[in-house]
């Protein structure tokens, strides 16, 4: 008897240890309960930020995915903050709203980057407001140097000047600022999301100023007071923002610089979820050809910065669909790209193999490492480079990514 229970439960090893990528059922998927992804909560435990990449903005099928799986990160792993690449100063505001019950899921939708202001959506974002009368609610921020224009409760000109004040009383010196300072920063952020340019006269103004203001911030540890560091940063921010007209910003920097800022200063004691586009949450950008073999593409992404800084502590999940389309209805179909999945792609490599609609690959693991390696797999959706012409990527896929969330059929977003 005790032979055969020794044999049994080599067998049941034998089983598990064959396991490789992880198919995931219908069932689970909708409810967002991943059972099958237990092991999960092992694996992030050391974890403190994990990112959720989409090969593209407007994809319906992604976001869905996506969502689902930032409901089980939230319940089963321990990670109670949202962070989306959107503006930071803006979503703080809603966070701050939501901490005090006057944040409405169309709160939440009104102050996010259009691309994610879809009906898919809708079910995270009444998650979120849900959360907030729990033990355990779901923080809403952003990481972008972007922001959104001025509103009631966002008034970024009157908070700069209350910035302003506090470190003229901290330093004991003066800066001499004016309605024109104050006017140029305002239509900076309102504008982050335009391509006209700012007058020649108000970006010399704010280079000048805000040359003043970073020397009055060298003159203390400002890093030690949030906040000031909030502000430091805000200031980086708009400086940003206003030089991608001028082909000068680092937006990839400033993201992960706010990130940083999120993770130790605001919050030290919680793990995040990074919600955006994989191209920037990329920590090895150099193991895809794309990038690896042209200097077109700005290879410091925002992911490269953040491994160097929390090393295996950031995580990075790539969202990737086998087939369908993404993108939007009109625009006499300009708007739409068409997912194709060929042999000599994950992706195709799943769907025969596997037959399954959702599916995960922990890309860490050896077991792995080796299909992929004997499956010849040197292909993968998890990036769309080239303005959108997409033929599938060459990559080593094992390192692209720290895992990879696989779906069998993408869709067009419903906007809203």
């Amino acid at each position: 008897m005790k032979k055969i229970t020794i044999v049994f439960l080599l067998l049941i090893s034998n089983l598990l240890n064959a396991q490789t990528f992880t198919e995931i059922t219908d069932s689970e998927f909708k409810n967002a309960s991943f059972e099958s992804l237990d092991y999960l909560k092992e694996d992030l435990k050391n974890v403190k930020l994990i990112g959720l990449g989409e090969a593209l903005h407007n994809m319906g099928g992604t976001n869905t995915a996506k969502l689902k799986l930032v409901k089980f990160l939230h319940e089963k792993c321990g990670f109670n903050v949202f962070a989306v690449e959107s503006p930071m100063y803006n979503l703080l505001k809603v966070n701050e709203q939501l901490k005090n019950g006057t944040a409405t899921k169309d709160t939440i939708a009104r102050n996010i980057s259009g691309v994610w202001s879809t009906t898919e959506m809708e079910e995270l974002f009444e998650y979120i407001v849900e959360t907030q009368n729990t033990e355990n609610p779901l923080e809403y921020v952003g990481f972008d140097e972007s922001f959104f224009a001025s509103k009631k409760n966002q008034n970024l000109p009157k908070e700069y000047a209350d910035f302003i004040s506090k470190l003229e009383n901290k330093t004991n010196k003066k800066i001499q600022l004016d309605s024109t300072f104050y006017k140029a920063i305002n239509t900076t952020a309102n504008k982050s999301y335009s391509f006209s340019k700012r007058a020649p006269q108000d970006t010399l103004l704010m280079f000048n100023k805000f040359k003043e203001i970073n020397n009055l911030l060298t003159e203390f540890d400002y890093k030690k007071d949030k906040y000031f560091h909030f502000w430091k940063l805000n200031t980086d921010n708009l400086q940003s923002v206003y030089r991608k007209n001028y082909i000068k910003s680092n937006r990839d920097k400033q993201m992960a610089l706010n990130t940083i800022f999120l993770a130790e200063n605001m919050f030290p004691n919680k793990k995040i979820i990074l919600w955006g586009a994989t191209t920037h949450l990329l920590a090895n950008p150099n193991e895809i050809n794309s990038y690896k073999d042209s200097n077109k593409f700005n290879k410091n992404k925002m992911g490269v910065y953040l491994k160097k800084h929390f090393k295996e502590k950031y995580y990075l999940i790539a969202f990737t669909p086998m087939q369908g389309k993404s993108g939007f209805k009109g625009y006499l179909g300009l708007g739409k790209v068409k997912v194709r999945s060929k042999k000599g792609s994950i992706e195709y490599y799943i769907n025969e193999k596997y037959k399954t609609n959702f599916a995960f690959v922990p890309l860490n693991k050896e077991k792995v490492r080796k299909e992929i390696e004997n499956n010849k797999l040197t292909k993968s959706n998890i990036i769309w480079l080239n303005g959108g012409k997409y033929n599938g990527e060459i990559m080593n896929i094992s390192k692209a990514a720290d895992a990879i969330f696989y779906l069998k059929n993408e869709h067009l977003i419903n906007e809203k």
